[in-house]
């Protein structure tokens, strides 16, 4: 039988306590190999490469910059779903949201919560979901994903925080090649 093979994704910092400073990777080596594929600064993940050593493979996510209809789509969908949240308390996160100050992305900003506020209900952010995954996965970047995941085969992919923008891409290339994850 063949050794199971971990891919952990983390895209930013919120899986360091989660996943570095727990037993989670421990446990994946019980039963398989563990690779982690980074956006982080070598200073955060040195020590943990020192404490697991040779056993873990440590890669860096390849860097990506998301085009207009991808940013739109996911802007929008975030302000979607504040909103929709929002109907039922203070509308706090809104108010923390300022418009950029450069016009390209002030124009941004404002189309992407006009877009949110008029998808701001269950199927619109499911949609605006939809649309963000399609143009992501369209995007020039994910084929780098596509190729690392192809010659890795990992066996599962753990992904540490989703809505990352580093993330959408790993996570849409592992399903499309059918790979397990969560």
């Amino acid at each position: 039988m063949d050794q199971i093979k971990y891919l952990l994704i983390v895209p930013d910092g919120v899986g360091i306590r989660n996943f570095f400073c727990t037993r989670v990777i421990d446990r994946l080596l019980e039963s398989g190999q563990v690779v982690v594929w980074h956006a982080l600064p070598k200073e955060s993940v040195a020590p943990f490469q020192e404490r697991w050593g040779e056993r873990v493979r440590w890669l860096e996510l390849p860097p990506i910059v998301d085009g207009l209809v991808e940013r739109l789509f996911r802007q929008a969908k975030i302000f979607a779903q504040i909103y929709w949240q929002q109907k039922d308390g203070p509308d706090v996160q809104l108010k923390r949201r300022r418009p950029p100050s450069r016009l390209k992305a002030k124009a941004m900003y404002i189309a992407a919560r006009l877009l949110g506020l008029a998808c701001s209900f269950p199927r619109g952010i499911q949609w605006l979901d939809r649309m963000h995954q399609r143009s992501a996965y369209k995007a020039p970047h994910t084929g780098a994903f596509l190729s690392f995941l192809e010659a890795e085969r990992p066996s599962m992919v753990f992904c540490t925080h989703q809505r990352a923008l580093e993330a959408v891409p790993a996570m849409l290339a592992a399903k499309a090649l059918g790979i397990r994850s969560a």
